[in-house]
């Protein structure tokens, strides 16, 4: 044996006897990754299988995630239980072939006599896992363990012992910075190899130290002059502001159209007008106000010419290189000076690449978040105020052994008196739902993965990829982690005293059935603590975060709120409620309460079906005995609230709840259309005292519906409270209406 090899089985014996001694690697859990694998220089996570100490004390890990990483190829015969690893010639190194068999010590390497590895092949959860000794020899590497990080290093390209030391210094400061894509050829390779090659993806479409009342609030819009005391959109988290088709500074509505935005005077009631309206070219989505400012998101396209990639072995000159047109989707955040209601008057208009995805503004900084599909090399193209700048590929960053199918890039917009910031980065990965604190942003990417079971047959594994940027001046990316299941929306996930939470669904197709859990991850998006196998053969329907606590409505046929107790590294349920139905939407009502608003169900036959929407008051002073206090159900099984599934549309302030419903009544199906507007109640530690409804539609409206509701432009979307009262808007219609009688005060057609 060469020294050079005697160097690395000497590191490989010490490094296996640091994880036994650690104990830190189990077959049993999932991405508990106190220990990082590098591969020169890189991070390497496992999606859904971690390396873990055998019998024999050997350290196992997926061969087919670490041979990609060292740029070879991976192929799997179910028939034989045989894999193989194909490693291409490189410069003066001849192509390499390995195969391995299942339960198999052998090691078959093309040319060479057969090898025997001491521990054999095994499959784990459907994946092949290999010793750590047989990716040092295959791959020639030398492996070192860090231990002020806890991180396997793996080095393959004759990097010098300084060389290596720098870069362990840099992966340990900097949390494994992202590489780079540098150029179309190495983007059109990233994509060939982790863009689809075997995986499919789906997208599903913080400094919070605060006691649980406040870190979920409504948030506090800057106020001009008017009424001191308003609504402002339904957010997660306090200090976050979240986009909405309206907003109100105290004085003035401000409406998104289907083409146009409104601004109207809305206090007092008396003087209830259009001031102004802004006609629009492109789809607007959502806004905000700032002071004197109304930021627009807008969808927009654009067309480009991008030249095709010259391979880089080609020594062809071309005196014109051929071209490809791209239509560029395109997200438009126009800035319009406020200053004069009735003459608003554009600011700034920043192109940001990609489709909408989402965004949050926190004090004067807006961050959007767009996503695009790459389905060739191509060069982002952004714009500001026009002028076309285009996001080269040494300056997009991508994600290692993680699905490349999008550009994902975040914007950030910081208003200024003196002039409106732009700023973007790119990312070449994949997104999805969107968490965001004052400090951090998390991206969460659903991940769909082959796996092979029993006979051959291939099942798909899910798992979470959670991506975590800094936010302040500037995005910085700092870290990732990675759960099993996936998340049904931005609730089911949160950050409080410098741990990030989620919540997560996964579907068993072994036995096919679902399973939830709640996961905590450190600053470094480390697993510290988890609770699965909550509520087997059932779903997650909602999620909501509260300081210390978590509380989870699962769902089949009946419906259980979990109250979890969110110690870092030992979380548990506390207590649990069991009644019919389940709740959407999960909203804090003071110090120790619970709003749920969902659906009522009955048992039919073997099955469930719903019979109205139902609004619910849970005490959970009792930890480990919720009580729900009381329960109103609206309508029967046609019923329903946008609120349910966007919680902007749900309208809290103070006493008041509000929120958009239309409503069905009478037997057989979904029965008839009965009703279309506002419910407004009062609400207190006893219950809900409904104030009565408020329409939009007249005696015509209901009369030409006939059984089923077709929606109109009168159909109430959202409610704000403003001054003592409550104004409902559709896109045809604003109504001011006083609190607690409900009687009209004014109203304005606004078609």
């Amino acid at each position: 044996m060469s020294a050079r090899y005697k160097g690395v089985a000497i590191i490989l014996c010490l490094l296996l006897s640091v994880f036994v001694a650690a104990g830190l690697l189990t077959a049993s859990t999932v991405q508990a990754q106190d220990v990082n694998v590098y591969i020169n220089g890189v991070q390497t996570l496992f999606p859904d299988q971690l390396p873990y100490i055998d019998e024999n004390d050997r350290t196992m890990v997926p061969v087919r995630f670490c041979s990609l990483a060292l740029g070879a190829s991976v192929d799997w015969d179910a028939h034989n239980s045989q894999v193989t690893i194909t490693r291409p010639a490189d410069g003066e190194t001849p192509a390499r072939q390995a195969a391995l068999v299942i339960n198999s010590t052998e090691m078959l390497i093309s040319g060479e006599s057969p090898r025997q590895m001491d521990t054999a092949a095994v499959l784990k959860n459907g994946r092949t896992m290999v010793p750590l000794r047989f990716i040092s020899e295959f791959f020639a590497a030398q492996v070192v363990w860090n231990d002020t990080s806890r991180a396997v290093h793996v080095f393959t390209l004759g990097q010098t012992p300084e060389e290596q030391a720098a870069i362990i210094q840099a992966a340990s400061a900097a949390g494994a910075d992202l590489p780079r894509v540098n150029s179309a050829q190495n983007l059109q390779r990233l994509i060939d190899e982790y863009g689809n090659s075997g995986y499919s993806v789906r997208l599903e479409s913080m400094k919070s130290a605060r006691p649980a009342q406040e870190q979920v609030a409504d948030s506090a819009p800057n106020q001009l002059s008017g009424a001191n005391d308003y609504s402002g959109t339904n957010v997660q988290v306090q200090g976050v502001d979240e986009s909405d088709i309206v907003k109100t500074d105290g004085e003035y509505l401000y409406q998104v159209k289907d083409h146009e935005v409104i601004i109207v005077k809305a206090y007092p009631a008396s003087q209830l007008q259009v001031s102004a309206r802004i006609p629009l070219l492109q789809h607007p989505r959502e806004m905000y106000i700032d002071h004197n400012r109304l930021i627009l998101i807008q969808d927009g396209t654009a067309r480009y010419d991008y030249p095709y990639p010259v391979p880089m072995e080609s020594s062809a000159k071309r005196i014109m290189p051929p071209v490809y047109p791209v239509n560029q989707n395109r997200t438009l955040v126009t800035v319009f000076d406020t200053s004069n209601k009735a003459n608003p008057t554009k600011a700034d208009e920043f192109g940001t690449p990609g489709t909408y995805l989402s965004s949050r503004k926190i004090g004067s900084s807006i961050y959007v978040i767009t996503n695009e599909y790459v389905y060739q090399p191509f060069e982002p193209v952004y714009t500001i105020n026009g002028q076309e700048k285009t996001k080269h590929y040494d300056q997009i960053r991508y994600f290692p052994d993680m699905q490349l199918n999008s550009y994902v890039n975040i914007a950030q917009i910081q208003m200024s008196t003196a002039g409106n910031k732009f700023d973007l980065e790119t990312f070449l990965g994949s997104s999805g739902n969107v968490f965001c604190s004052p400090n951090n942003l998390y991206i969460a990417a659903s991940h769909y993965h082959p796996s092979y079971y029993r006979e051959g047959s291939m099942r798909d594994t899910e798992s979470t990829v959670v991506y975590k940027f800094g936010l302040g001046d500037g995005v910085r990316y700092v870290n990732r982690g990675l759960v099993p299941g996936t998340v049904l929306n931005q609730f089911s996930m949160d950050e409080y005293e410098g741990h990030f939470r989620i919540a997560t669904t996964s579907q068993q197709w072994d036995t096919i059935r679902s399973a939830n859990a709640i996961y905590i991850l450190n600053a470094n998006m480390r697993q510290t603590g988890a609770i699965q196998d909550i509520a087997p053969g059932e779903r997650i329907y909602s999620a909501r975060f509260m300081g210390p606590r978590a509380y989870l409505v699962t769902f089949r046929q009946i419906d259980p709120l979990f109250v979890i107790d969110m110690n870092p590294t030992e979380p548990k349920i506390l207590g649990k409620l069991k009644i019919p139905g389940f709740s959407n939407y999960l909203h804090p009502y003071g110090d120790h309460y619970l709003i749920g608003l969902g659906s009522e169900v009955e048992e039919v036959g073997k099955a469930t079906q719903t019979t109205g929407l139902k609004l619910s008051l849970f005490d959970v002073a009792d930890v480990n005995h919720p009580v729900e206090v009381c329960k109103t159900v609206i309508g029967t099984s046609g019923t329903r609230s946008e609120a349910t599934n966007n919680h902007k549309a749900f309208m809290m302030y103070d006493n008041i709840l509000a929120f958009p419903v239309t409503v069905y009544e009478g037997s057989g199906g979904y029965g008839s259309f009965a009703f279309q507007g506002a419910y407004v109640y009062n609400v207190s530690a006893q219950g809900f005292n409904l104030q009565g409804r408020i329409t939009h539609l007249d005696q015509q409206d209901y009369l030409k519906a006939g059984d089923y509701w077709g929606g109109s432009n009168r159909e109430i979307q959202r409610v704000v409270y403003l001054g003592g009262n409550l104004y409902t808007l559709s896109e045809g219609m604003i109504k001011a209406n006083q609190n607690g009688t409900l009687t009209e005060l004014n109203r304005i057609i606004t078609d």
